[in-house]
């Protein structure tokens, strides 16, 4: 059941309560109004009839004989045919002065109402009818306070019966118009209740969908930013890893290249200058020997230097790309290329594409260290075989494949451990820091083959050195 649904019984139950309570209030009302004012009109009629006998009870606490007979004269000629059923007289004291011929009304009904108009009040009531033959009809019954001229007090009380049916259909009239508004009245409150209710239930119940969809949104966007900080501490960690391999896998090329030549050098420095003290003085005292010798030495030992020197230009050109900053893309590409074939000796495809000719200097160093490291491979596990490189721009990204036709590394995983090497994980992590996405297949013709996809306009992170 809706909100709106279940206030709007409830708004109802308590309306139609109130416009109950409402109805009956003013439907009594209503009556004892037009009771009153009917009262009221007769009361004045009979204070006018019965003016001049006022002052003889009075005086004497009773009308003449005469005057009995006059009062009869004028309800069999006038007052009866104004609706007028009985007349009564009373003296305060609640004994009867006079009644007329046709009394009908029982006299045990008004003592009670007797006393209270002798104390000065009209008093007004409605009867449906007493059980008597000739009172089968609604009346009213009348008590009015009659005063003689001078006296403050009551000096009598007047009772008449006057017939009502007009009366009543009129009070049933009014009953039905007043009970007919209390329905109109409750009823538009009910349908106005309903429509603000409404329209307030659609607008709880599109709150409430917005903020379902915002606690979706924000539930789906927690599990975003958390699996996003789990990749970050990955690639950190990976990053870490990536570079504590480097430091080590320079360490290594220090240590098996310029280091060796540097060593190989010392020594012939000092083989040079220990020969001499060792009983080889009269060889250093022929000074053509000594040019002679000494050329040799020097010959030898600034080659060891030029390729001690040598060496350490290839690591650092290895660690650092300054070159890169004015090349295109294609010529990012094709610089990898030949140095590759340089220090290998192998021959590898390329031919140029169209491609956005400039970049950020971030793609390109990942551009060049992608294809540097995917041709070392291919040297490494495929022989140098068949060596391609291509490029193509995809819309805002450009995809790097490279492959070979060597036996095939089978299908790849890139995060499984048994194949992360330095390589392919410096791979990754350089591609996925610019946002991109590395794939390893092995084609069904043989060989391996390496699609980079990296985005033109990819935002360097924190994660990558």
């Amino acid at each position: 059941m809706s909100l709106a649904l279940q206030f709007t019984i409830v708004g109802a139950i308590v309306t139609i309560a109130a416009m109950t309570v409402l109805g009956l209030w003013v439907a009594d009302n209503t009556r004892n109004g037009m009771l009153r004012s009917s009262a009221f009109a007769s009361a004045i009629l009979m204070k006018s009839v019965f003016s001049p006998y006022v002052s003889a009870i009075a005086a004497t606490g009773t009308i003449t004989p005469e005057q009995k007979d006059e009062l009869d004269q004028l309800y069999a000629q006038t007052l009866s045919d104004a609706g007028l059923w009985s007349i009564k007289l009373w003296n305060p004291q609640g004994d009867i002065v006079y009644l007329s011929n046709e009394v009908l009304i029982p006299e045990e009904v008004g003592p009670g109402r007797i006393a209270r108009a002798a104390a000065g009040e009209i008093v007004v009531n409605f009867e449906e009818g007493y059980n008597h033959p000739d009172l089968r009809t609604p009346f009213i019954e009348i008590y009015v306070p009659l005063y003689a001229d001078g006296f403050s007090s009551v000096t009598a009380v007047g009772e008449f019966h006057q017939e009502a049916s007009i009366l009543q259909s009129a009070v049933a009239e009014s009953y039905a118009r007043s009970w007919m508004e209390v329905g109109i009245v409750g009823l538009a409150m009910i349908v106005t209740l309903y429509a603000v209710v409404l329209r307030g239930s659609r607008t709880i119940v599109r709150q409430q969908t917005a903020l379902q969809a915002a606690a979706r949104l924000s539930a789906d966007s927690a599990r975003q930013n958390e699996q996003l900080r789990i990749d970050s501490d990955e690639t950190r960690l990976r990053a870490a890893e990536v570079n504590e391999q480097l430091l080590g896998r320079v360490g290594a090329d220090l240590h098996d290249g310029p280091i060796q030549v540097l060593s190989v050098l010392n020594f012939k420095l000092t083989h040079l200058l220990s020969s001499k003290s060792k009983g080889q003085q009269d060889a250093w005292k022929d000074p053509a020997l000594i040019e002679t010798r000494l050329r040799n030495s020097l010959d030898g030992l600034i080659g060891l230097a030029s390729q001690a020197l040598e060496e350490l230009r290839g690591i650092s050109a290895d660690l650092v790309l300054p070159e890169l900053a004015d090349l295109t893309i294609d010529g990012t590409i094709a610089l990898a290329v030949s140095r590759h074939e340089a220090l290998t000796g192998l021959a590898v495809q390329y031919w140029p594409a169209s491609v956005p000719p400039h970049a950020s200097h971030l793609i390109k160093t990942c551009i060049y260290r992608v294809v540097q490291e995917a041709l070392n491979n291919s040297a490494r596990y495929a022989g140098g075989r068949g060596q391609k490189v291509t490029a193509a721009a995809d819309g805002a990204e450009i995809v790097l494949e490279i492959s070979d036709s060597g036996p095939g590394m089978g299908q790849v995983r890139v995060e499984s451990e048994d194949r992360r090497g330095l390589g392919l994980l410096g791979m990754t992590n350089r591609i996925n820091a610019v946002g991109g996405a590395l794939e390893i297949t092995a084609p069904p013709g043989g060989g391996t083959l390496i699609r980079a996809t990296i985005p033109l306009a990819g935002v360097e992170t924190p994660n990558w050195p």
